[in-house]
């Protein structure tokens, strides 16, 4: 036969209904933040006080196991604010919080969380990605020649401007254009043709 305590314990998680329902398997807590919160669900059957721990089998990630974050905590009131003793909480993976029978006995054990994260910033749960797209507007330069004798000046005005001698070059916005270059060859130009009339006169 076996022992009554034996008993007692293999009865017990079929007797309990309490059932913690956040941290859940989804939740992520943040390192920095003074205070979690932790709820649960129960019936009128089950103990009316337990306390709260945090567990995690990962040693380098939690030194020591099952602690206390809040004792005495009554079974009606569904849900509670901790903070972790020694300040900041540990960063790692697989987190646990356990509903335990008191603060002296920690294998008693009335519900347990899903595993959950701690980080030390916040983790996005969407992620969202811009681009650039540079495009031609179309735009038209259009380029009005005043010409007078050994010189000649552009001016450049933006889409939809109207001058004489239009010449167009595609571009978007406004702005001057100098013809120095071109003006250059037109003087060549002129002082040859003026050069061959002299040795045809001659």
């Amino acid at each position: 036969m076996y022992p009554r305590s034996l008993l007692a314990a293999l009865l017990l998680p079929a007797a309990l209904a309490i059932q913690v329902t956040s941290p859940t398997q989804s939740t992520i807590w943040l390192s920095g933040s003074s205070s979690q919160t932790i709820s649960w669900s129960s019936v009128v059957t089950d103990p009316t006080s337990f306390a709260i721990v945090l567990v995690n089998q990962d040693r380098s990630v939690l030194p020591t196991n099952d602690i206390l974050l809040a004792d005495n905590v009554s079974t009606t009131a569904g849900t509670t604010t901790v903070t972790y003793p020694s300040g900041s909480w540990p960063v790692g993976n697989a987190f646990q919080v356990n509903l335990i029978r008191s603060s002296e006995d920690t294998s008693t054990i009335y519900a347990q969380s899903n595993d959950f994260n701690i980080t030390s910033s916040a983790a996005s749960s969407t992620s969202s990605s811009s681009s650039s797209v540079a495009s031609n507007t179309g735009s038209t330069l259009l380029v009005g020649n005043s010409n007078t004798l050994g010189s000649t000046t552009n001016t450049a005005s933006g889409a939809g401007a109207s001058t004489t001698g239009g010449s167009t070059l595609p571009n978007s916005g406004s702005g001057s254009a100098s013809a120095a270059g071109s003006n250059t060859v037109q003087m060549g130009a002129l002082v040859l043709g003026l050069g061959l009339v002299g040795a045809l006169l001659a």
